[in-house]
């Protein structure tokens, strides 16, 4: 799997407003002035770490508790190159929504499969790739030939998800160690994400 063109979108905002719940008064000139506290200085300036700190508690509690919503509002868009085996498992997440892909039935036509297909048995490669031979010399039942090639077939497609999605996903496919090799690169690339540590 690569992940690649990852961008993360309104952090600080959400971490301000994880604070709503308990707010009296809405000031939007304070909203916008701790935002850019947060973007500019996170790491140093106590004015602002009161909003770091309440953000972290709140996104460790139990998912259904409902105190960590706020991570709903952390957007993550990537493009993820992956096989038709992991593309079928991630589709269960109702919150991972993919966007624009390649289509398999374009591609499958002219790719080199020995490239494509990542990790299948040398024959399944020969024989797909016979298949794929006939088709294109002869117009064969584009059914067959589509339905032949491999889960292993890497596609690419642009996603978009939030911290509280992949909360989920981390702890359900990367944490127990899936057996799917490339549920750990999924898993790395998350650890990577701005306050991942501290939010997933």
């Amino acid at each position: 799997m690569q992940i690649t063109n990852t961008r993360v979108y309104d952090a600080e905002e959400a971490i301000v407003a994880s604070g709503f719940p308990m707010l009296t008064d809405f000031s939007s000139s304070d909203f916008d002035y701790h935002c850019g506290a947060l973007r500019a200085f996170y790491n140093d300036s106590p004015t602002v770490k009161h909003h770091a700190d309440r953000a972290e508690k709140l996104a460790n509690t139990p998912s259904n508790a409902g105190h960590c919503s706020f991570l709903k509002l952390i957007v993550v868009n990537a493009n993820f190159t992956a096989p038709i085996k992991w593309w079928s498992q991630s589709m269960r997440y109702s919150h991972f929504y993919l966007g624009s892909s390649q289509s398999c039935m374009h591609r499958a036509k002219n790719m080199n499969m020995l490239d494509a297909v990542k990790g299948a048995d040398p024959r399944i490669i020969e024989a797909i790739t016979a298949i794929q031979r006939d088709y294109n010399a002869n117009k064969t039942d584009f059914n067959t030939f589509i339905r032949s090639i491999p889960v292993g077939l890497e596609l690419t497609c642009r996603c978009s998800t939030n911290y509280l999605q992949l909360r989920t996903m981390y702890a359900q496919r990367c944490a127990i160690k899936h057996r799917l090799d490339d549920w750990q690169d999924f898993g790395k690339w998350v650890e990577a994400l701005p306050f991942s540590k501290e939010f997933i």
